[in-house]
């Protein structure tokens, strides 16, 4: 279920969704997404675009390899919560896919360029952590 994504003045504003993770699906959120931060965050255009690319690549990652083994998708999830108070913004993708006990080493490369690529884009704004 979707959280307001309207709050009261000061309160935080808070962006929550769970889709399939599919392509489609993905590219719908990516766009509801990028309007949310339009609306709740004073920021300009490049940096907005800096924001829903780092997204839009999570997203994409869990469309394109969360569920690789498995005969159909799962679903993926989106909750942003921005506070005006701290100046915050904190987004959490998450899928349930399960990992092999085997993983290919090429996935963990993709994430190690990946993440190399969203520091630079983002710089000391952004923190990473791959749970598995």
């Amino acid at each position: 279920m979707d959280a307001p994504d309207r709050p009261s003045r000061g309160a935080d504003a808070r962006f929550v969704r769970v889709v399939n993770a599919d392509a489609y699906a993905v590219a719908g959120v990516r766009n509801e997404f990028a309007q949310w931060i339009r609306s709740h965050l004073a920021l300009d255009e490049e940096r907005v675009s800096d924001i829903v690319l780092a997204v839009n690549e999570a997203l994409a990652n869990s469309a394109e390899f969360a569920y690789v083994t498995l005969p159909e998708p799962g679903t993926v999830s989106i909750e942003a919560v921005h506070s005006p108070i701290t100046a915050s913004l904190v987004v959490v993708v998450s899928d349930n896919a399960e990992i092999p006990m085997r993983v290919d080493e090429r996935f963990h490369e993709r994430d190690r360029v990946l993440h190399r690529h969203l520091r630079t884009l983002l710089g000391r704004f952004v923190e990473f952590a791959t749970t598995v």
